[in-house]
């Protein structure tokens, strides 16, 4: 059978070892499901299932410094704080820069 030979690409190596396998299962999974597919030949069968694995590594847009700090390592391609600006560029390609927190006194609160 086709699907018993077939070679699962190796993840990017960038992502966790959880996710690394997750994204090959989804590939063989995607793989298999467009096997179903009359129009596609064997390259538009691993096209098809690289997009969908690579599904899984969207990162979503941060709205807030927040949200940029919670990103995971691995959705961060570039980080730096300068001029009381974070600016970070995720592995999409996208650039987004938000203003540094204030810090507050707590001793200040107190007097």
């Amino acid at each position: 059978m086709a699907e018993d030979k077939v070679q699962v690409p190796a993840a990017h190596a960038v992502l966790p070892e959880k996710l690394q396998k997750k994204w090959q299962k989804t590939w063989l999974d995607a793989y298999n499901a467009s096997s179903r597919e009359e129009n596609l030949d064997e390259a538009g069968r691993q096209q098809f299932a690289t997009k969908e694995a690579n599904r899984l590594l969207r990162v979503p847009a941060p709205k807030s410094h927040e949200e940029a700090m919670d990103l995971e390592d691995w959705q961060i391609a570039h980080k730096s704080e300068k001029g009381g600006k974070l600016r970070i560029v995720t592995i999409d390609g996208k650039k987004h820069t938000f203003d540094m927190p204030t810090k507050k006194d707590p001793a200040g609160d107190k007097k």
